[in-house]
């Protein structure tokens, strides 16, 4: 069942034990003002129905027990009926649409036991960084690479396993990414542009990548944030393959410790 109608059916749930506690409170509150009520008319003589006087008499009390019991039915009819397919795929689709709405994020962390430094100057070779940036199954070329506030870079990313056969953007297991460097932070921050070139519209567009270089004691926390990702590259994939790029770079930098 879509995530929506479980917060909708918990929801309703609350509503219905809110509608109880209120209509229990209320049931207590009147039949102590009735009793009340019936021991003072019983001292003058008079004897009346403390029930009738509590439940039907007190009016602001009774309006209270209406409230906890329309609360506690309609909490009860919501959360326990049972959903229409219609009812199900239309929560779906809005579920989906919402989430079309918000930005995406694409990220991925990782501890490294090196220092900021250390994996700061590991984007900055060339030579080093096709050892690590691409993820596992690919290699990667430099074609242009001026490392510097507003200087591009080129290069092309290729698939080496079977297993990918075709995924290529450019070519069937190519990917030519043309960036610039927006922002070089020594030992604290990289942020960089990348544009696949790719006849299909669903790779267009420039992709913003940040990655932060926090210091935790002489090692780095490295976390990379990616927005504005083409819509062609699946979030769950290119997750995983961050994550992997990150591996590779703690593999490349740990070892020279």
């Amino acid at each position: 069942m879509n995530r929506l109608l479980w917060v909708w059916r918990a929801t309703s749930l609350i509503v219905a034990a809110v509608g109880l506690v209120v209509l229990l409170n209320s049931v207590g509150m009147g039949l102590e003002k009735a009793d009340d009520f019936a021991a003072a008319k019983q001292n003058s003589g008079i004897i009346v129905n403390s029930v009738e006087y509590g439940v039907v008499r007190s009016g602001h009390i009774l309006t209270f027990a209406a409230i906890g019991g329309i609360l506690l039915a309609v909490g009860l009819f919501q959360g326990l009926r049972p959903f229409s397919r219609e009812e199900q795929e239309a929560w779906t689709a809005n579920s989906h649409r919402r989430e079309q709405e918000l930005p995406r994020i694409d990220k991925a962390s990782r501890v490294i036991q090196a220092s900021p430094q250390t994996v700061y100057e590991a984007f900055l070779n060339p030579e080093v960084l096709v050892s690590w940036l691409p993820p596992d199954g690919m290699k990667a070329v430099v074609h242009t690479f001026d490392v510097r506030e507003g200087g591009v870079y080129r290069m092309s990313l290729i698939y080496m396993d079977a297993e990918h056969a075709g995924a290529g953007k450019t070519s069937a297991d190519t990917d030519v990414v043309q960036g610039r460097f927006v922002e070089l932070v020594p030992g604290r921050k990289i942020v960089q542009t990348a544009v696949f070139e790719s006849d299909d519209p669903k790779f267009a567009g420039e992709m913003r990548m940040t990655w932060q270089l926090t210091e935790m004691g002489g090692i780095t926390r490295v976390t990379v944030l990616c927005e504005q990702v083409p819509e062609g590259i699946l979030q769950k994939d290119h997750q995983r393959a961050l994550a992997s790029t990150l591996g590779n770079l703690a593999k490349a930098v740990e070892s020279d410790r």
